[in-house]
């Protein structure tokens, strides 16, 4: 009986720290069943995540500003852009991850190929990525912003989770599989707002 009464009392001690131990340990929130890619947002404790929609960026040749450069044989630019100033799909609370659920069709390129960029708001439109070139088609050059981000397989590899290596700011973001020719940029964006917080 003695016995019993020390199990017993170790047995109380040891149920609430691995209690403990469980409630601290993080976990990323329930994903939706849909979507390719998932950001979410936290608002206090709540955790709560948001499908993000492909848009598909469209180029501006800027051919008026081209042909005075091609005059004096500058270089020529034209941009990759989205329509609008804002994207539609506005975060609301903390920006946490970006969750890329990965399919059945070469898992190794979305993982090695899968982007962060922040896009740049210009007049009605938010700017992708910039590109230069001479009058005669050579020395092709890609500006973008792309943010570094720590990759990390979950739920079985069934998800490729996408956290920020510093805060990101408020602004305009995209999701993008990079191609491997360094002067194009993915044909589908996955656009969403980090907008300013709420004063």
């Amino acid at each position: 009986m003695p016995q019993l009464r020390n199990f017993l009392r170790i047995l109380c001690l040891v149920v609430p720290f691995a209690g403990l131990l469980t409630a601290q340990t993080p976990a990323h929130p329930t994903l939706p069943a849909t979507g390719t890619v998932i950001v979410v947002a936290s608002v206090g404790s709540d955790s709560t995540p948001t499908v993000i929609h492909a848009s598909e960026p469209k180029f501006n040749t800027q051919a008026g500003g081209n042909f005075a450069r091609a005059m004096v044989y500058a270089n020529q630019h034209r941009s990759l852009e989205l329509d609008g100033k804002t994207s539609p799909a506005q975060l609301k609370g903390n920006f946490q991850a970006i969750y890329i659920r990965i399919g059945s069709d070469d898992p190794e390129v979305v993982r090695n190929r899968v982007a962060l960029l922040a896009l740049d708001p210009d007049k009605e439109t938010r700017v992708v990525a910039r590109y230069s070139n001479n009058v005669f088609g050579g020395q092709h050059k890609r500006n973008i912003t792309q943010i570094a981000v720590t990759k990390e397989d979950v739920e079985d590899g069934k998800f490729l989770k996408l956290v920020p290596q510093t805060p990101v700011k408020p602004g305009e973001y995209g999701i993008a599989l990079m191609p491997k020719d360094a002067i194009f940029v993915g044909d589908l964006i996955y656009d969403f707002t980090i907008p300013e917080p709420a004063k």
